[in-house]
């Protein structure tokens, strides 16, 4: 019970504009699971609300900001997922157009030596994914006629 005061009571500093109140909240929110809670903070134009999930590690509370259309989470989940070698789950946000995934994908996929797939994003037109493709080394056999007097 005097949890709940606590998080109401930083609901309203919050909601005051007091940002070091909405980091906190932001943190408990994430603690507890209440993932939900975090929206209305990141609408609001707080950055903590998308922060907390990204230094907490939790890829859900990211997703759901990242699918209301806030640039920034979408930017720290794919970050997130590209540090936990996550490339599935960035493949989906790149199918969902979002570049700077596409970037972190590619570098994953660098990372792992994921040349197919890495072909594979240059065919449907990802930028960054052509520049993380090896270069092709081509080996040249010269063979030389000496002629003997």
């Amino acid at each position: 019970m005097a949890e709940q005061g606590r998080i109401d009571g930083l609901h309203s500093l919050a909601a005051a504009g007091h940002d070091r109140a909405a980091g906190r909240l932001a943190d408990l929110l994430v603690e507890q699971g209440r993932i939900d809670e975090l929206r209305p903070l990141a609408e609001a134009g707080h950055d903590s609300a998308i922060k907390a999930p990204a230094e907490h590690g939790r890829t859900e509370g990211l997703r759901v900001l990242a699918h209301t259309g806030q640039y920034t989470a979408v930017r720290h989940l794919a970050e997130l997922l590209a540090r936990q070698g996550r490339t599935a789950d960035l493949r989906a946000l790149v199918e969902a157009r979002h570049d700077e995934a596409a970037e972190r994908r590619a570098a994953v996929l660098a990372e792992q030596g994921a040349v197919e797939d890495l072909r594979a994003l240059v065919d449907v037109g990802a930028p960054y994914a052509a520049q993380r493709l090896p270069k092709r080394r081509t080996r040249l056999s010269l063979r030389f006629k000496v002629a003997v007097p």
